[in-house]
């Protein structure tokens, strides 16, 4: 499958799903740590905020999913994990995701999407296309949380206006 032919459907994210998301993640060993998956399953039982995307063309497997969570800002929304099977990156899985987040914080009245990563300043190599992807889809600098992940593993979170002015 190719760029070209990569069809894939958007829905709300379902109870049902939810096995299936943990895999995804669990299966996204570079981007996703031990600590990371127990917090994706508890951000998973507490609520179900989210969107999933399925393999059209194929047995409708899960190869994307975002989670969103209310931020300590109320006119902004958390992007809390979003992970796409590697299979399945560059093909607009990730861009469509957060697109249907923007458009229900939109729809919600809020002004920000907000979402953290590690920073460059970490050196860890496999999310250095992950802050690409939130550059290019108009995500900015918000601050840099030192050591917040492990010595050295500096959070960047980063902000994108949805509408009126930042909070």
């Amino acid at each position: 499958m190719n760029a070209m032919t990569a069809t894939f459907d958007i829905d709300p994210l379902t109870p049902d799903e939810t096995p299936a998301v943990r895999h995804l993640a669990a299966s996204l060993r570079r981007w996703f740590s031990p600590t990371d998956l127990r917090a994706i399953d508890a951000l998973l039982r507490k609520t179900l905020s989210g969107w999933v995307a399925h393999d059209h063309a194929g047995n409708a497997d899960i190869v994307g999913f975002l989670l969103t969570a209310p931020a300590p800002d109320p006119c902004v929304r958390e992007v809390a994990w979003m992970g796409v099977d590697e299979a399945w990156q560059g093909r607009g899985v990730g861009t469509e995701l957060l697109d249907r987040a923007t458009a229900a914080a939109a729809s919600d009245g809020l002004r920000e999407l907000e979402v953290s990563t590690v920073a460059a300043s970490a050196g860890y190599a496999p999310y250095a296309a992950t802050r690409a992807f939130y550059y290019a889809r108009g995500f900015v600098d918000r601050r840099v949380d030192r050591d917040y992940y492990w010595p050295g593993g500096d959070r960047l979170v980063l902000r994108r206006l949805i509408s009126g002015q930042p909070s």
